[in-house]
């Protein structure tokens, strides 16, 4: 007996998958951002280290994408980013907190979709699990930064 083709990707997921590509490229760029704007040597390696796991993420997920054969999904993951720094380390954490919180939220939004390919779901996961680990790190920094402060 000859089945159909199991569709990998139905209803909102590739959306989905785009939007969360795009985010990632987009938070890559502003914690470089806000790396560049402050003095402060272990905000900005935390910082330079959610940016890179964002890029690690996004090339992940467009390699994982292209082996289905949805390049539609990654030419549709187009870029944007802050253009203008806060200032202030306060202010630079309430923005990368922002992000933080932006990424948590599209992970959340795609990671128990059904039609999810299982290499996919476990990718997905894994990644919301660095984000998770990034988002605890960061505000352990931001707790001994107030309390040295």
């Amino acid at each position: 007996m000859i089945f159909p083709p199991v569709q990998l990707l139905t209803s909102k997921v590739p959306e989905k998958l785009s939007l969360l590509i795009q985010l990632l490229k987009n938070r890559k760029r502003d914690f470089e951002l806000f790396a560049r704007n402050t003095k402060d040597k272990n905000l900005q390696v935390t910082i330079l280290g959610l940016a890179q796991d964002a890029n690690q993420s996004a090339v992940e997920l467009i390699a994982q994408v292209q082996t289905l054969g949805r390049m539609d999904i990654v030419n549709a993951a187009f870029t944007r980013h802050i253009k203008q720094s806060p200032s202030g380390n306060e202010g630079i954490f309430n923005a990368c907190e922002s992000c933080l919180q932006s990424l948590l939220s599209a992970y959340q939004s795609i990671v128990n979709e059904h039609s999810l390919s299982e290499h996919l779901q476990r990718l997905v996961r894994l990644q919301l699990k660095r984000v998770e680990s990034g988002y605890v790190t960061f505000k352990l920094l931001h707790t001994h930064s107030l309390d040295r402060g």
